[in-house]
Order: C-alpha cells, then sequence, then structure tokens
C-alpha cells in the first residue's frame, strides 16, 4: 500500500473534475503531504501550516510531522505569557496541565503536540515559541496576528539564519485578507505585517482543505491525502475559508501558497 501511494503521488495525476468552477482535465503534481511539509521548510524561512481546531487526524498529522523535523522552532497559538511554563516543562519541572491553552485549541490531541516535542532527543529537540497574544490584552485593541507577526520577528532578531514552522489557525495564515469596503478596522494577516516589519523572509502558506473546497471535491476519488502547490492552474477553484468574514472573494492562489487534501 506505502509503495502504491508513493507512486501515485509522485507522478502527474489527471483528473476529470466535477464542480462548476473546476477546470477538467487538467495535470496537477500531487505530493505526500508529510514530504511535501518538510521541504517547503528547508527551502523557506517560514512555513504557516493553517489548520482546522481541535481535529484530531489533522492534530496527528502534525505530531508526525514534529517527530521529523529538524532544526528548526516551532510557533504556537498558545499565549506568549506561557513561554516560561513551556520552557519549564521542557526541563521537565512542571507538568503539561499546567500551561494554559485557549479553550479554542485546548484538547488532548493539541497538547500531545508539546508532548511529542518533549520526547525528542536532545540533538533533534525543537525549540517551542508561544507566539499569541495573552487573554489579558485581549481588551486594549491588540491585533492578535499583529502581536504574533513581532514574536517572530524577535526569533529571526536574536537567531539569524533561522527557520520556523508556525501551527495556527487557518484565517492567521493566509498571506492576505482584502476585507469590504464597509469593515472600519481592517486587520491584516501575520504575513502582511512581517512583510511590513521584517522585510526579505522568504514565506510558505499552507491550508488544510474544508471538505466544502473545490480541492477536497475534486480530490476526493483518490481517497489518499495529497499536497499540491496552489498556483495559476486553481484560479477558479473556491476555497471557503473566508465565507464567513467581511471580505472581498479572492483566488485561492491569493490566500495561500499550498493545499493539503486530507
Amino acid at each position: 500500500m506505502k509503495l502504491v501511494l508513493t507512486l501515485i503521488l509522485s507522478t502527474l495525476i489527471v483528473l476529470d473534475c466535477h464542480t462548476p468552477q473546476a477546470q477538467k482535465h487538467e495535470e496537477y503534481v500531487a505530493k505526500d503531504p508529510l514530504a511535501y511539509v518538510l521541504d517547503k521548510a528547508k527551502t523557506n524561512d517560514i512555513v504557516f501550516l493553517g489548520t482546522r481546531h481541535k481535529d484530531p487526524q489533522i492534530l496527528g498529522f502534525i505530531a508526525n510531522l514534529l517527530s521529523e523535523m529538524k532544526d528548526c522552532y516551532i510557533g504556537l497559538e498558545i499565549a506568549s505569557d506561557q513561554q516560561d511554563k513551556i520552557d519549564q516543562y521542557f526541563k521537565n519541572r512542571t507538568d503539561l496541565q499546567n500551561i494554559h491553552l485557549h479553550y479554542a485549541i485546548n484538547c488532548p490531541e493539541y497538547r500531545n503536540l508539546l508532548a511529542t516535542l518533549r520526547e525528542l532527543s536532545e540533538k533533534n529537540r525543537l525549540t517551542a515559541i508561544a507566539l499569541d497574544l495573552p487573554t489579558s490584552l485581549y481588551n486594549r485593541n491588540t491585533c492578535r496576528d499583529e502581536w504574533m507577526a513581532q514574536s517572530i520577528k524577535r526569533v529571526f532578531d536574536r537567531n539569524r539564519g533561522s527557520k520556523v514552522l508556525v501551527i495556527i489557525g487557518v484565517h492567521h495564515a493566509l498571506k492576505a485578507i482584502e476585507w469590504e469596503d464597509s469593515v472600519k478596522a481592517k486587520p491584516g494577516t501575520i504575513r502582511t505585517y512581517l512583510n511590513n516589519i521584517k522585510p526579505g523572509l522568504e514565506a510558505f502558506s499552507i491550508c488544510f482543505s474544508d471538505p466544502n473546497d473545490d480541492f477536497s471535491k475534486n480530490f476526493r476519488d483518490l481517497n489518499i491525502p495529497l499536497a499540491v502547490d496552489c498556483n495559476g492552474l486553481f484560479s477558479n477553484w473556491k476555497l471557503s475559508v473566508l465565507d464567513s468574514a467581511a471580505a472581498k472573494p479572492m483566488k485561492a492562489y491569493e490566500l495561500v501558497d499550498g493545499i493539503i487534501v486530507w
């Protein structure tokens, strides 16, 4: 089975797509998701991995990914005031339950990501960075994405040539968002803030396809996880990530660089 999967994902896959938005009979280079993210981490300064919160399958995939990563910082959607507790946990001085997680991400599978990192050998151990805005600052009109961009900037300020994998909710991982004109406060994404405060970094945004996306619908028949670069071949394909936001319609490749279809 593993050999068959490898052969499928290492060749050009020809699909007859079924949704009205899809381009039919196109050729798409599909890759194994684990190898795909590892490759992007090698060739970019930052990889943003946009997830669906509390999804056991996705979190299981990320745990396996962390076991394969090397020489990389791991940025997590955990409030930055928890950094000391994370550091103490990795030094085996405190319990995992002492680390406070926001209710949106708090689940056994997410905590297992921290446990997975601690179990790595010192040679391969990755440094976990708590990126997010502390809840005590939520009422001060501080933008979470701008705060997280500043947290990432500090990593590169301290350690030139670093590699960072950012595991974050999908909206935070987007390349950009074009808000409707009626929206008064138009916050950026982490990437747009980073472009201003730390220009020159090579970044790559990957998200997991939602079941309602054209990507999930059109690759469904393969019945295997796969990853593709989100380029002009998919110019008419829809991502549903902004359906509930007051944002202007955007092409999939304007939002992300890569897609994982689970």
